[in-house]
């Protein structure tokens, strides 16, 4: 039986208590015998949130109550609210006012909580705001302004907040504009990691970077490109303001698709200096950004004093409609290209195209497995599956609109059927094997952000095969193919690359385009030829960062890093699985070597290449599935290298290594 949460029990036991205290059946809910529980308002992923009464200072407040769920960071977290908030004193910024532990009495439960008492907004917030009326732009640009100023201020105190959206902005009984939920919020100072917390007064956390593993902090769809790979600041809140403004006024996220672009809505009908300034807030580098976020307002403010108001009501009504719905909206990967097609569709050369769509018995819906054949965490990933399905939508000629979903896992998954949609525009080339689709697509995930991969797509007929590859922003890579077609595919993919087209087996092995581009071109005579390696690493071919950062550390720094059992058995994982006899190319020199798996995590080597008699060394695996040959004598390594076949690395003078089994 699988056990509740504690946040749902936390909920569960409150509600209920709020229930029978109705009836007069008991006592209403009591945290730290000084807040007096009214009414439930939200749940999250690691808290509630409710209305209360301070009995003590006679007002009512929003309390976030935090149940203890095994996680150390939690409680930096919260304080971390706390004291980002504590320090912003502005009109549009919601204020706090306390930050402790206390129990939370519910009838006869009893639970120990964090909690966060701040100013409670009797309102609702800007995008029930924007559905309950019709609103002129005036209005909204009004509120949305009041709300950068909040921005601004936290800027000027030193702080991001990294989750702006429409959700965290309030608009009371009133109408004032307040920012909330900074429970994301930092210090503009990053540091590399947490330090300990000893006794006495608490840590200043806002200069601290609290990141959990695999979760990257935000709301992907208002999110900066770099804050995507955690490099947050007050630039990236700049381009999350106008991501929210520009969906305000226009009903649609930036970008949306190719398809709403080209239909004459969306961005189309902003006005022309609104558009202007939104399209530079939110362009992909910070650099090309404004230099301050009071500079946009101070745009947005000029052109609110013209008082200018909707021009068509049906596009306010579908704009309010666009809002209110709470699905993933997915979107072109830029504003430009979504332009430019958007532009393209229009143009005569188009026009004449779409009398001849040549494309069109590509349309509709194509399913698809996955699954993982290298990864530089090779141990955890390798052989990973999952369902798919891909969605083509005829814009004109062969320019389609391409929507791609996540539909369901495979025997062995990474990631238990969460939710991932991506869609942008694409346009489809014919090949010698079949119609060819290549793009990078940014897939939605709720629990991972976005995601970015490189798809390589070929139709032949019925059929659809291709491959794919994921770089993160950690610098974790995983490579793979796909098959599938019309319908389902029901027979189960095997991670064995020879199973793949010739060039997916190309794109794989080789890790930079000048050597995947010859790869094809002199190998690939048809689509049956098999791929064993990708010869010697050119210049193109960057050793991957994780194995620069373990070139770094001694054989006594990575042994200790084996404190846990899981650590231990992936490392032996990954010891017993690179096994065998392999060839270690670099720019200038090759060598064959035998690996065996030792004891627990090392290795004994033998180097074949040596003269006059083969050279013993040793090695040893990490949690990561990266693998250390070290020195014959001593801790410093020789060679580093990720990956199951091939194998990329480094050597101790910075080269590139790769190694392919023989």
């Amino acid at each position: 039986m699988t056990s509740r949460s504690p946040v749902v029990h936390l909920e569960d036991a409150i509600g209920c208590q709020l229930m029978l205290a109705q009836f007069g059946s008991g006592d209403a809910p009591m945290v730290a015998h000084r807040y007096e529980i009214l009414a439930l308002h939200g749940r999250g992923a690691s808290g509630v949130v409710c209305r209360a009464r301070d009995l003590r200072l006679h007002r009512q407040v929003a309390l976030k109550l935090y149940p203890p769920l095994g996680d150390p960071s939690l409680e930096r977290e919260t304080l971390r609210e706390a004291q980002a908030l504590a320090r912003l004193e502005h009109a549009n910024v919601v204020r706090v006012y306390d930050h402790d532990q206390g129990m939370v009495v519910a009838g006869a439960a009893s639970l120990q909580c964090l909690f966060v008492s701040m100013e409670f907004i009797e309102g609702r917030n800007l995008r029930a705001w924007l559905v309950e009326s019709r609103r002129s732009r005036k209005e909204i640009l009004r509120v949305l302004v009041a709300a950068g100023d909040g921005l601004c201020a936290a800027h000027r105190a030193g702080l991001i907040h990294r989750d702006f959206k429409p959700e965290n902005v309030m608009i009371d009984v009133h109408d004032r504009v307040r920012v909330v939920d900074f429970g994301l919020a930092r210090g503009q100072e990053i540091v590399t990691s947490t330090a300990a917390v000893g006794m006495g007064a608490p840590p200043d956390v806002l200069s601290t970077r609290i990141t959990r593993p695999g979760v990257t902090p935000g709301t992907p769809e208002y999110m900066a490109p770099e804050a995507l790979y955690g490099q947050a600041s007050a630039s990236s809140d700049q381009y999350s303001f106008a991501a929210a403004t520009w969906e305000s006024l226009t009903g649609q996220l930036p970008g949306p698709s190719l398809e709403s672009m080209s239909s004459g809505a969306a961005g189309t009908n902003l006005p022309a200096p609104v558009r202007a300034t939104l399209e530079r807030a939110l362009a992909a580098e910070p650099g090309q950004r404004f230099g301050e976020l009071s500079e946009v307002l101070d745009e947005l403010r000029r052109f609110a004093k013209r008082g200018q108001r909707w021009a068509t009501a049906g596009l306010v009504t579908a704009a309010l409609v666009g809002l209110a719905g709470g699905a993933w909206v997915v979107r072109a990967q830029t504003l430009d290209e979504a332009a430019m097609a958007s532009e393209a569709s229009r143009s005569p050369e188009t026009e004449e195209l779409s009398s001849t769509p040549d494309c069109e018995h590509l349309a509709g819906a194509w399913y698809y497995d996955t699954i993982v054949v290298w990864a530089s965490d090779s141990v955890r990933w390798y052989g990973a599956t999952g369902h798919y399905q891909l969605d083509l939508d005829p814009l004109a000629g062969c320019s389609m609109n391409a929507q791609m979903q996540k539909i369901g896992d495979g025997p062995r998954h990474y990631a238990s059927n969460l939710v991932r949609k991506g869609a942008r525009g694409v346009r489809i080339q014919p090949g010698d094997h079949g119609d060819e689709l290549s793009a990078q697509f940014q897939i939605a995930s709720e629990k991972f952000g976005l995601l970015t991969y490189d798809f390589n797509f070929v139709f032949d007929g019925d059929q659809l095969s291709g491959d794919y590859e994921y770089r993160g922003g950690d610098g974790v890579v995983w490579k793979g193919y796909l098959q599938g077609g019309r319908r389902a595919p029901t027979e189960t993919l095997q991670p064995e690359l020879g199973r793949a087209s010739c060039a997916s087996q190309c794109r794989i092995r080789c890790f930079s385009q000048a050597s995947r581009d010859e790869c094809i071109q002199n190998r690939c005579t048809t689509e049956q030829v098999k791929v064993p390696d990708c010869g010697r690493p050119g210049a193109d071919d960057a050793p991957l960062q994780l194995t620069r950062d373990l070139m770094e550390s001694s054989a006594a720094q990575l042994r200790a890093e084996r404190r846990d059992e899981t650590a231990r058995k992936r490392c032996s994982n990954a010891a017993d699985a690179i096994e065998g006899r392999w060839q270690l190319s670099a720019a200038s020199w090759t060598r064959t070597i035998e690996v065996k798996h030792s004891t627990s995590c090392e290795l004994a080597i033998v180097d074949h290449s040596a003269k006059p008699t083969p050279e013993r060394l040793r090695g040893l695996t990490t949690a990561t599935g990266a693998w250390v040959i070290l020195e014959s004598k001593g801790d410093s390594p020789l060679w580093v290298l990720m990956g199951w076949d091939p194998a990329l690395g480094v050597t101790a003078a910075g080269d590139t290594v790769v190694a392919n089994r023989l």
